[in-house]
């Protein structure tokens, strides 16, 4: 997997693919693919921090944003990470109870925690 990762950030696209595909099979085989995908989806949420911290994102966008990290990084024992978007989470709920809305994540009410 770390071969897909440096052809991935030099752009060498292909060469990306086929070491991801080659990890990927060889972790099929061994029963263990949440490596892979739990990698892939802090990726994912890499970038879209980029695109979160623009100002005037809507309010649900936000928490549903930290809430989801939070959750990502909890399960993959990211503990800084995951304090980190729990504490985010908590102040902006804070803040808009302040401001009277009574609101959490769309995903924390389908996900018992």
């Amino acid at each position: 997997m770390l071969d897909s990762n440096v052809y991935d950030n030099e752009s060498k696209f292909d060469s990306a693919v086929y070491f991801a595909n080659s990890a990927l099979r060889y972790w099929k085989t061994q029963g263990d693919t949440f490596r892979i995908l739990s990698n892939k989806a802090e990726k994912i949420q890499k970038e879209s921090e980029k695109l979160n911290i623009k100002k005037g994102l809507p309010w649900q966008q936000l928490i549903d944003f930290y809430f989801l990290s939070y959750t990502l990084f909890e399960k993959t024992n990211n503990n800084s990470e995951a304090i980190k978007y729990k504490n985010l989470y908590s102040e902006k709920i804070d803040s808009l109870k302040k401001e009277g809305k009574d609101v959490t994540s769309g995903y924390a009410t389908r996900w018992k925690y």
